[in-house]
């Protein structure tokens, strides 16, 4: 996560209100992502949260509506380290043509609407991608890094992307469900009692209860 501003808590210092049962334990199991830092999507109670703990009881970690996310990015942090031969002299000197030594790290942005931070960034990959690539072929042409050629790192690449699509769908569901709440109510004829009504939330009878949509 970005900063200390991050530690959002209710005033008690626990989970929010209908989030934990009995032993303070979440009432249901939620979809994970990631490996070292996960993710954690609850689709019975819509929250989610981000988290290295493998106890959320214990760790108490930041919960946030789904109705908080307002979008998701994935960035790829690219790095390079010139490696060097010993020279004549015994100092190093430089290969010619130069010589890298690449690092990656893969990070996701959660960005949110909360009144005390906007953004939840972690890191996807436990530690540094290194990849060094073989020699030039050809005389005074540096060698070019294809990172995509690496099993670590298109592993790290795929696991990004899937968090990314996870989240963007939770705010792709929020959207849709905040539209059909704001669209104007048709009066249908309810099939069970035969009443006029206008269908609730729940798409039922407002007089005796039935499904009157699907």
């Amino acid at each position: 996560m970005t900063a200390a501003a991050l530690r959002w808590r209710t005033s008690s210092g626990s989970w929010p209100t209908g989030r934990k049962t009995g032993a303070g334990r979440p009432s249901s199991a939620p979809r994970s992502y990631g490996e070292d830092c996960k993710v954690l999507l609850d689709e019975e109670h819509r929250w989610f949260t981000v988290t290295r703990a493998r106890d959320l009881a214990d760790a108490n970690p930041d919960i946030l509506d789904y109705t908080a996310l307002t979008g998701c990015r994935v960035d790829i942090d690219e790095s390079r380290t010139e490696q060097k031969r010993e020279g004549p002299d015994g100092k190093e000197v430089s290969y010619n043509p130069p010589r890298y030594e690449y690092s990656y790290d893969f990070y996701i942005t959660i960005f949110v609407n909360n009144p005390y931070f906007d953004e939840i960034r972690f890191q996807v990959n436990s530690s540094s991608i290194d990849i060094t690539p073989p020699p030039a072929m050809r005389p005074g042409m540096t060698a070019r890094c294809n990172p995509e050629t690496n099993v670590e790192y298109r592993n790290c690449k795929k696991l990004g992307e899937e968090i990314r699509q996870a989240l963007t769908q939770v705010r792709k569901d929020v959207r849709e469900k905040i539209e059909q709440a704001a669209a104007p109510k048709m009066a249908v004829t309810c099939p069970y009692c035969g009443a006029t009504t206008t269908p609730d939330a729940s798409g039922c009878c407002e007089y005796c209860g039935g499904a009157v949509n699907g």
